[in-house]
């Protein structure tokens, strides 16, 4: 009885470490793409309430692929509008599989899940609603084997 007592006991430590350490998003958005093909006309949106200038933040881009996705790489391209009206177009590139075709993401089943990041350490000078668009811009406007995709502003740690 004791050592089932303190096993638990651990358990439930582990347990309130474990949600403590996961903080939730200050914003996010996902969207999951019918038949797992992401087109060229699906593009995510978000907006994000900013009330700390000066306050570090990151952006990742949650994106997750089955095995019928054709390339090893994607394309991504970050549209941001800050309250001003500042408008910036960022691309990205990123490596998703080994050139063996092995994925570098969290592999469950038949799915790859990557958190893509699109900003490190972001510090937003403004107060106010910044708005996020992101698209694919691969050489396909159907790009298959992508199941959902999101944005998502954390703190930094």
């Amino acid at each position: 009885m004791q050592k089932r007592l303190i096993g638990n006991f651990a358990g439930l430590i582990l347990l309130m470490l474990w949600a403590g350490g996961c903080k939730s998003p200050l914003a996010h958005t996902d969207q999951s793409f019918e038949g797992a093909c992401w087109a060229l006309s699906d593009t995510l949106s978000l907006e994000f309430e900013n009330s700390e200038p000066g306050k570090s933040v990151k952006i990742v881009a949650p994106v997750t692929f089955n095995q019928d996705y054709p390339f090893n790489n994607l394309y991504l391209r970050m549209e941001a509008i800050a309250p001003s009206g500042t408008k910036s177009v960022l691309p990205y590139e990123y490596q998703l599989m080994s050139v063996t075709g092995e994925w570098y993401g969290d592999i469950s089943g038949d799915r790859a899940k990557f958190d893509l990041p699109l900003s490190q350490d972001q510090v937003f000078p403004e107060n106010g609603t910044y708005r996020f668009r992101i698209f694919h811009f691969m050489q396909t406007d159907d790009l298959c084997g992508v199941e959902s995709a999101g944005i998502s502003v954390l703190t930094s740690e």
